[in-house]
């Protein structure tokens, strides 16, 4: 946990690289970050960032019913 705290901004651009590659695998991956760095801030009582930055992600890749899918069946939305 502590570890994704110092790498917070870069598994964010990592998040973001992923999903703009639009593939499944790269999808899971995405995904598997968004999970740890949700834990990561409810753990750090900082959940109005992620829910800031998660909107984004979103608004930017809100298109993809797949992804949207993927995000429901992890328990981001």
């Amino acid at each position: 946990m502590e570890k994704l705290s110092q790498d917070e901004d870069a598994t964010w651009v990592s998040v973001e690289n992923l999903l703009g590659q639009k593939r499944g695998s790269a999808y899971a991956e995405a995904t598997k970050l968004l999970v740890n760095l949700r834990d990561m801030t409810e753990y750090k009582q900082r959940k109005n960032k992620f829910a800031e930055q998660f909107k984004l992600i979103c608004e930017k890749y809100g298109k993809s019913t797949a992804l949207l899918e993927r995000f429901r069946r992890a328990g981001l939305l």
